[in-house]
């Protein structure tokens, strides 16, 4: 996640005690296979997943014949991405986005570019769009906390109590013990799992918030709002 939006990360050189080192990164990421096993909430935020179609058996071809034939075509791939990257460069400073998804500057950047790539004016972020509800439609179907909560939310307008209480609540509902001693050892973990969870978890009908009470004893609260509706679960911790 950090290398796809850039970070960066500080060290001593060597192990010595040289001067600081630090390295700043920023850089898109292709992963290919059948089952990439992308699991974090947090990359998956900011992945585009594409389903490349079967090839047919007609369709295949050798090692030998694929390179003749891409560079003939290298010429006219290289004019097609040059002039995608001129109309870019030349509409981003007048390109405007109402509602900007996450990977702003990527989403800005390409819709600069859609009169090159012969697309209609919006048909990228619509697509992209639905890319995203599908990815997040997916991972929250394999999620059992995302069901759990929402099963939690069944019939009540108010549900409060401990982290802890929360995390035994989600054991009874999910029941799955394997699940919780390899992914939620602790209520800690389920705190900071719901913490990357956030974006997701939002997609699919429900708020989480993180509060402090005010006063002397200063108790964090979880607070979780159903959308649509007016139930609303506060967790303390």
């Amino acid at each position: 996640s950090r290398l796809a939006t850039g970070g960066g990360m500080s060290l001593r050189a060597l192990y010595t005690d040289d001067e600081e080192m630090i390295l700043e990164a920023k850089r898109p990421i292709i992963l290919n296979g059948i089952d990439v096993g992308i699991e974090r909430h947090d990359l998956l935020d900011r992945a585009i997943l594409i389903q490349l179609p079967r090839l047919r058996e007609n369709e295949r071809m050798d090692e030998a014949t694929f390179w003749k034939g891409y560079y003939q075509d290298r010429p006219k791939i290289l004019g097609g991405l040059l002039n995608v990257l001129v109309t870019g460069l030349r509409n981003l400073p007048n390109t405007k986005v109402d509602k900007l998804p996450r990977m702003a500057d990527f989403a800005k950047w390409v819709v600069a570019c859609e009169p090159a790539l012969d697309w209609k004016e919006g048909e990228f972020l619509e697509v992209y769009r639905e890319n995203r509800e599908e990815i997040v439609e997916n991972v929250l179907e394999a999620d059992p906390v995302a069901g759990g909560l929402q099963k939690l939310l069944e019939g009540k307008d108010l549900w409060t109590g401990t982290i802890s209480e929360l995390y035994q609540r989600l054991k009874e509902i999910i029941n799955d013990d394997y699940f919780f001693k390899k992914n939620l050892a602790s209520p800690k973990i389920l705190g900071r799992r719901l913490r990357r969870s956030v974006t997701f978890i939002r997609q699919n009908g429900l708020e989480i918030e993180f509060n402090r009470e005010s006063g002397g004893n200063r108790t964090r609260f979880i607070t979780i709002k159903r959308l649509k509706g007016n139930n609303i679960v506060g967790v303390k911790e």
